[in-house]
């Protein structure tokens, strides 16, 4: 199942599910949430060595990028001003999962 939510003036699908993944059931932690100046990051239910953690505004633009080598892996707050961010973590180009975080 696909849960969609409208986010601001335009919108953003939040996939709160893994289509593009077929056959597993994935779960993603991220704690602590809101975040103050890293996070932790942990995904069950996939063996992930290697992909990407995307993060967007609720404009849908990118603001930070990091490649993942282990599970779980952390995440800098880096520069970030401080709301409301949609992620995305992908793996050999195919959406493992998403979901939203706030940034403190």
């Amino acid at each position: 199942n696909n849960v969609c939510h409208t986010i601001g003036r335009g919108f953003i699908k939040i996939i709160t599910s893994n289509d593009e993944i077929p056959g597993k059931h994935v779960d993603v932690k991220v704690y602590p949430n809101p975040i103050l100046d890293l996070a932790i990051i942990d995904v069950q239910g996939i063996d992930l060595k290697e992909g990407r953690f995307l993060l967007y505004d609720l404009l849908g633009k990118l603001k930070y990028s990091q490649s993942i080598f282990s599970n779980p892996f952390q995440v800098s707050r880096t520069d970030l001003p401080s709301g409301i961010y949609v992620f995305k973590i992908e793996s050999k180009g195919l959406l493992v999962n998403s979901g939203k975080v706030i940034i403190r």
